[in-house]
């Protein structure tokens, strides 16, 4: 019914006080990501905007990941490649590899203590059978409902708290892909008939925020952040076996 499950994407979020001037850290960055990153692009950002607007872009050599970094917050964006997509735990030593670099930046160049540290993770399950029959399925799966002939979408989000520590947020949700012309019109048609791919949707999310809100002075590190990446390809691979699974 399901084709393999394939890990497209994964984010890590740095939360810090915030600092003034962002730009003029940018040649000190760039050393710390040398041999990984491309020199930074600064963004001019003027004065009242919103403060977690990018100032500084790094983009890597090979292109699938992008580091941005605001006033508050630094942030590593990644898309995995085909060849990587069904294999989460390359992925998860790619972030292994970059988040002291993260916490090096925030820490010894900006001279701040991170506040909170999110990881995401995007799955797609592509389906082998038609949209309508997929989302019965989803409505079966998650809801207990059978009977869904006028649903077009379907999506279910699940909240926790892991180790008294960290908010754990899965979101199951029905996808739908279109191509779309390298010259868009200012509105694109996508006829449910003329999607290239659909299927089921798992987003992972796992974030610090109750040891902040819970625990006086606390302050995210490191390690929270290489504690939440194994949660969260556990958290993900669970919950993306789990809904494929019929019985």
């Amino acid at each position: 019914m399901f084709e393999e499950t394939r890990y497209v994407q994964s984010s890590i979020v740095v939360v810090f006080p915030q600092v003034l001037d962002i730009a003029k850290y940018s040649s000190k960055i760039e050393d710390i990501l040398q041999g990984k990153y491309n020199p930074g692009i600064v963004v001019q950002i003027p004065g009242g905007f919103e403060p977690a607007l990018p100032n500084l872009i790094f983009q890597s050599d090979h292109g699938y990941s992008q580091i941005l970094l605001s006033q508050v917050n630094l942030v590593l964006n990644v898309s995995y490649s085909t060849d990587w997509q069904t294999d989460a735990h390359l992925g998860k030593e790619y972030l292994l590899d970059r988040i002291p670099l993260l916490f090096e930046i925030v820490n010894q160049v900006l001279r701040r203590s991170a506040s909170i540290t999110g990881i995401t993770m995007v799955a797609e399950i592509p389906s082998a059978v038609s949209p309508e029959e997929t989302i019965r399925y989803m409505a079966k799966k998650t809801l207990n409902k059978t009977d869904t002939p006028d649903v077009y979408e379907i999506s279910l989000k699940l909240c926790k708290v892991l180790d008294n520590l960290y908010f754990s947020n899965t979101t199951f949700d029905f996808y739908r892909k279109w191509s779309t012309p390298n010259i868009s019109p200012s509105v694109i048609r996508m006829s449910t008939k003329s999607a290239t791919s659909y299927g089921i949707r798992v987003v992972s999310e796992l974030n610090d925020r109750f040891a902040f809100n819970e625990v006086k002075g606390y302050n995210s590190s490191v390690e929270s952040g290489i504690r939440l990446i194994g949660l969260a390809i556990d958290e993900i691979q669970a919950a993306a076996e789990q809904i494929i699974k019929e019985h």
